[in-house]
């Protein structure tokens, strides 16, 4: 069965090793999880299915604002919904603006994100390591 969870300061092995499978050419340490787990404004979910983690992820709020930092599922997991529903739970954080950054080529995540809202806001040009644009996307919400 999928759910979704808050992840703990228990969780940094588990964070870090989803994001380096997910994310191999830019994985964040246990130390980054570890460190960013204690701080109030840093958000962090886990995705499983059964008892297994698939699914990570992390965002960063300020005031009424939040930056998805990363959100990512295991190539096995994809496409069965799983991203769209972590992240709708996102959106249950208590702000207004959502803002991200995905890869110009990730055209999947790009259709879930515009599916949610998110409209294209700019662009970053070479952002990633591989020389990749980086589509800069928000989504604003109606306060409540």
């Amino acid at each position: 069965m999928f759910r979704i969870r808050t992840a703990t300061a228990k969780d940094a092995q588990i964070l870090a090793r989803l994001h380096a499978e997910i994310f191999p050419e830019d994985a964040w340490t246990v130390e980054w999880f570890a460190s960013r787990l204690r701080q109030e404004r840093m958000h962090f979910l886990i995705a499983e299915d059964g008892d297994t983690p698939v699914g990570i992820s992390a965002v960063s709020t300020v005031a009424d604002e939040a930056e998805i930092l990363t959100i990512g599922l295991l190539s096995t997991d994809r496409r069965k919904g799983y991203g769209d529903q972590l992240l709708r739970s996102i959106f249950k954080l208590p702000v207004n603006h959502f803002f991200l950054e995905v890869a110009a080529d990730n055209q999947a995540a790009i259709e879930m994100y515009k599916s949610a809202g998110f409209y294209e806001t700019g662009r970053r040009r070479a952002y990633y390591k591989a020389g990749t644009d980086a589509i800069i996307m928000m989504l604003s919400q109606p306060s409540p």
